[in-house]
């Protein structure tokens, strides 16, 4: 688990994205999920249940798509050298092979390209809606899903050594963090080798790669630590409930631990 928790943590810091892990796993905008039972506010960190949808409590909203052309490249500082030796024989520029060698247990080279952004326009009548139920989630372990990240093509490993590799030939130059290139989806590239990979997800397509979340919870004025000894255990019909988006940068201060 603490692998896992260290990759959502770098996305988290160097992206400002709440990734999916592990990344390719199916999920949608409207979706209801869980990470987890938490004591006051559980992390959207690691892998996820589905709970239900909101369409399935009868809860409408419109969705609209944003193209994000620009790929997301990205290797952890200080732990991932990523080099490019190119084809001598080659009449395409940047055909040859990239070397990605890990020198510290977790670190992580990410690569999305073509990303289109699924989200809900408007979530600003989602609370109205949602008050019927209320009491028919456990709310309080749950999370919404308010947007979704795809890309059209994505390959990522995180190392599970000081010593993982991973090594991939054909059109790759682009995929070189750095590189000056552009990167396109449909590249022919193939996994000559790899070595010591926590998880690796090879150059596949649509893969969901980060979302957006948003918590329904219970409205508390005063101190969280008062709120918790007996109102979060406590639900009634009369309690006022708040629809909060989660930010990134929230997750980190908590620390994520």
């Amino acid at each position: 688990m603490s692998l896992v928790k260290d990759y959502c943590k770098e996305i988290i810091k160097e992206l400002d994205k709440i990734p999916v892990f592990l990344p390719g796993t199916p999920v949608s905008v409207g979706d209801v999920i869980t990470f987890g039972k938490g004591f006051v506010k559980p992390r959207p960190i690691g892998s996820f249940d589905p709970i239900s949808k909101l369409s399935s409590l009868g809860v409408t909203f419109q969705e609209q798509d944003d193209s994000d052309p620009d790929p997301y490249l990205y290797a952890s500082k200080g732990s991932v050298g990523v080099s490019f030796t190119a084809d001598a024989n080659a009449a395409t520029v940047g055909k040859g092979k990239l070397e990605i060698n890990f020198n510290k247990e977790g670190a992580t080279y990410f690569a999305a390209v073509d990303c289109k952004v699924n989200s809900i326009v408007d979530t600003s009548n989602l609370e109205q809606q949602l008050e019927p139920h209320k009491n028919s989630i456990d709310w309080k372990n749950c999370f919404i899903v308010t947007s979704v990240t795809v890309a059209k093509r994505a390959l990522i490993m995180q190392s599970n050594s000081q010593s993982a590799s991973l090594v991939i030939e054909g059109d790759v130059k682009g995929l070189q963090t750095g590189s000056e290139l552009d990167v396109d989806a449909n590249i022919a590239l193939r996994i000559n080798t790899y070595k010591d990979s926590s998880f690796i997800k090879d150059w596949s397509e649509n893969v969901t790669v980060f979302f957006t979340l948003a918590r329904y919870r219970k409205k508390f004025l005063g101190d969280w630590g008062m709120a918790t000894k007996k109102a979060m255990y406590i639900n009634k019909d009369s309690d006022d409930y708040e629809l909060t988006p989660v930010y990134p940068d929230d997750l980190l201060m908590h620390e994520l631990e």
